[in-house]
């Protein structure tokens, strides 16, 4: 493809310095399976001195309107561009992955103190109503008034032991959620790859 810089009507700083020169352009489709599928097109370009361009170069040439000419010759090699590019994109899908994982184990962390702090004032309060039964109990002059407290000590003591279960049982759930969620988060985040070559073109600036 011959490109018609100068007719193009307005000045392209990246483009500039390689009008009347030559060299090598490919397109891949990378498509990313992970938490989400994501596409990314691939563009790498090298002139004939062996300089590499990279994709926004590539980007600001295929904005200008070109012409078929034939006789391209032989494709020069961009193997090692093309993968440099698709590195680039992985290394961007893992980072965002692993902010995901972030957020979504400190939501649980979140859920997890909220629980665990509910069933402990719970306790708490248990614990105030049995002392305040206690010196009642002490205080109370007849012995009915003494047994009635009493009895009233010992429900709340089974009430406590009940939530201490209760405690010890939720932490159990919320260690056997924090594993499944992870090993969830893990097989969503486990990232396959391809790129299919789209096309591949000898460029040349005018």
């Amino acid at each position: 493809l011959v490109f018609d810089y100068s007719g193009y009507g307005t000045t392209l700083a990246v483009l500039e310095p390689h009008r009347g020169k030559s060299g090598w352009m490919t397109c891949g489709l990378l498509t990313v399976h992970s938490v989400n599928d994501e596409q990314y097109v691939i563009l790498a370009a090298r002139n004939d001195n062996g300089e590499v361009l990279d994709q926004e170069w590539c980007r600001r040439l295929l904005r200008v309107a070109a012409k078929v000419q034939d006789g391209a010759g032989v494709a020069s090699g961009l193997e090692s561009e093309v993968d440099a590019e698709v590195r680039r994109n992985l290394t961007d899908v893992e980072s965002r992955n692993g902010r995901y994982f972030d957020a979504e184990v400190a939501k649980l962390d979140r859920w997890s103190d909220d629980l665990k702090l509910g069933l402990e004032r719970e306790l708490k309060d248990i614990d105030a109503a049995i002392k305040e039964k206690r010196r009642e109990s002490a205080v109370a002059i007849t012995l009915a008034d003494k047994l009635a407290a009493q009895r009233d000590i010992k429900t709340l003591e089974q009430r406590r032991n009940r939530k201490r279960r209760d405690l010890y049982e939720e932490q159990d759930k919320i260690d056997e959620q924090r594993t499944a969620l992870i090993e969830d988060i893990e097989r969503q985040l486990r990232t396959t790859h391809q790129v299919e070559s789209q096309f591949t073109i000898r460029w040349t600036i005018e």
